[in-house]
């Protein structure tokens, strides 16, 4: 990951020659800004498609600082596994009709990372999150906030309930769910309880019809129609959203090959820690291993690892940059091997 860090009120000598101090900000500043920009392929329906700069999504992308690219669905059912890949994620504009994404096959498993807008049962069920399930359009109205120390969650405490749109009472400003796999529940709809306007699907689990989930996913209900009455507290979680699909997950460290006596899950260190911690294991036989965390309620926070590991000693880093302080448990799947340590974050 590359970090760029802008230090801000420092003084520097003055330039004789404006244009020549012009020349060297250009030189410093504007490489680092490419570096950090994420490159996100927007899915909507028009050839060679540019959204209106009244859209507000759009406007906010472009504030955020996006490098987007435009295709409609008939260029996107003919991408292929590389097509994707100069892409950090996908976005797919609620404007799309599900049908149109029929032929899409590799949004199924999320190819990249992926975020849409949409969460009407029939593209649920194209994405693999649910098979048959009746579409739910709701005016716009305050959304109960789950899982609030997770950073889908953009702050908001658990409990509390939050205006994402100020519709003026259009039945069709938000659109609600329930996925049937497994998911993080976000923002859950007042008049429909069960049914979620936002959640995330992570990535190590599969969907409905067994394809496996390779990539993050969020949905944010947001219908068309109540697009311009996004507030907000809407755009935070729709950043969160960003954010949390294209975070940088760390990858694991292969610390000794010599095949170690017994299996261990050590305690993550620092413990307490902010932002970050270590976390080491050993494991006496190669297998698929999985290490979880999770929150004091039990909650699935992220998965850290989730692949097929040789013996030896690993480890791996946990960033909770964006996380609320308090405890967590991290528990490790291996082969027969299973344990769970708590660790606390503390700001």
């Amino acid at each position: 990951m590359v970090v760029t860090k802008i230090t801000k009120n420092k003084e520097y000598p003055k330039m004789v020659k404006g244009k020549w101090m012009i020349f060297v900000v250009i030189l410093v500043i504007v490489p680092s800004l490419v570096l950090a920009q994420k490159k996100c392929l927007y899915v909507s329906t028009t050839t060679g498609f540019a959204p209106l700069a009244s859209d507000p999504i759009v406007n906010k992308f472009v504030e955020w600082g996006l490098d987007l690219t435009y295709i409609n669905t008939t260029e996107a059912a003919l991408y292929f596994e590389e097509d994707y890949a100069p892409f950090d994620f996908v976005f797919v504009d609620e404007v799309v009709p599900s049908s149109s994404l029929e032929p899409i096959n590799l949004l199924e498993g999320h190819i990249i990372p992926l975020l849409t807008t949409e969460n009407y049962a029939p593209r649920a069920t194209i994405l693999g999150y649910l098979t048959n399930q009746q579409a739910v359009n709701i005016a716009a109205e305050a959304v109960k906030i789950h899982n609030g120390d997770h950073p889908l969650a953009a702050g908001f405490a658990t409990g509390s309930e939050v205006v994402i749109n100020d519709g003026a009472g259009a039945n069709e400003d938000l659109i609600p769910n329930l996925p049937e796999i497994d998911f993080i529940p976000i923002a859950e709809s007042k008049s429909w309880p069960g049914l979620y306007v936002a959640y995330g699907v992570d990535a190590g689990g599969t969907t409905v019809n067994g394809v496996p989930i390779t990539h993050r996913g969020a949905v944010l209900g947001f219908h068309e129609n109540g697009y311009s009455a996004i507030n907000e507290n809407g755009f935070k979680l729709l950043k969160a959203a960003i954010d949390w699909i294209t975070e940088d997950l760390s990858a694991v460290e292969k610390v000794s090959n010599a095949v170690p006596e017994t299996w261990l899950l050590a305690q993550n260190y620092p413990n307490p820690f902010n932002p970050a911690t270590t976390i080491e294991f050993q494991l006496e036989k190669s297998a698929h291993t999985t290490l979880s965390v999770y929150n004091s309620q039990g909650q699935l926070m992220t998965a850290l690892v989730d692949e097929d590991l040789n013996a030896g000693t690993h480890r791996v880093t946990f960033d909770a940059e964006n996380y609320s302080s308090g405890v967590y448990f991290y528990s490790i799947q291996s082969g027969d091997f299973s344990h769970t340590r708590k660790m606390i974050l503390m700001r």
